[in-house]
């Protein structure tokens, strides 16, 4: 089976009039005005069609939700003019729009009221880790021809701006950058293999991701794949 014939997300053939392909990450991560200039080669996949609109919502939420947080970055205006531009266009993206607004707070979920300089930025994490593995799916079948539609295990956090990542996660922020089109989104990997011990701890090989959106939101991804059976895994604990 070739790797262009088969679906990012779910592992299977894609057969006549299932056919799309998926950019990874979604298009409007990158404003409109900014592909309209430069005609950016993005990352696109095959994928199923509703493997793939299966993210829409969640990633129109992603975008909506946190573009705000970009807010005095080098593309921060670039997203506001995209955020207005959707709001304007679509019905659905003015009322996205509204329950972004209402996700700011002047008071802590225990109810305590802060100053007036300062607001709460609740967020719904699951549709954004939803997002933040659709992405490291994609890119590890681009990376490394994996799908994995099963048997992994799969971490996210979250680093937002002002906040310092923990030292954990070094070893993968020293990797080279591998983005195409930093201002908007860049990311880094370090992968290694995981050797079987006992039932309890299968073979397999497991991957760190680092994601940054906007030069602004740090996104730490990490997946251990026990589904893998090629011959490297269960040589041993080790980074490639």
């Amino acid at each position: 089976m070739k790797k262009q014939d088969v679906c990012y997300l779910c592992g299977k053939l894609i057969q006549e009039g299932e056919w799309s392909r998926d950019h990874v990450p979604a298009a409007q991560f990158f404003p409109e005005e900014f592909r309209q200039k430069e005609s950016p080669q993005l990352i696109t996949l095959p994928v199923h069609t509703k493997c793939n609109t299966d993210f829409q919502k969640d990633e129109d939420y992603f975008f909506a939700s946190l573009m705000p947080l970009a807010d005095g970055s080098l593309v921060g205006e670039q997203l506001w003019n995209e955020a207005r531009r959707r709001a304007e266009s679509h019905p659905r993206g003015l009322g996205l729009n509204m329950k972004v607004y209402k996700e700011f707070s002047n008071q802590t979920p225990g109810g305590i009221l802060l100053p007036p300089w300062r607001v709460v930025k609740n967020i719904e994490i699951e549709r954004i880790d939803n997002v933040l593995q659709k992405i490291m799916r994609g890119l590890c079948f681009c990376e490394f021809g994996r799908v994995l539609e099963n048997g992994f295990e799969f971490l996210a956090f979250h680093n937002y701006p002002g906040q310092t990542p923990p030292n954990c996660y070094n070893p993968v922020l020293m990797q080279e950058p591998k983005g195409k089109y930093p201002l908007y989104f860049d990311y880094k990997v370090i992968q290694g293999k995981l050797a079987e011990k006992g039932e309890n701890i299968p073979a397999g090989h497991f991957y760190s991701w680092a994601f940054l959106f906007w030069r602004s939101l740090l996104f730490f991804v990490s997946v251990t794949d026990f589904g893998c059976r090629c011959e490297k895994c269960g040589v041993g604990l080790k980074l490639e």
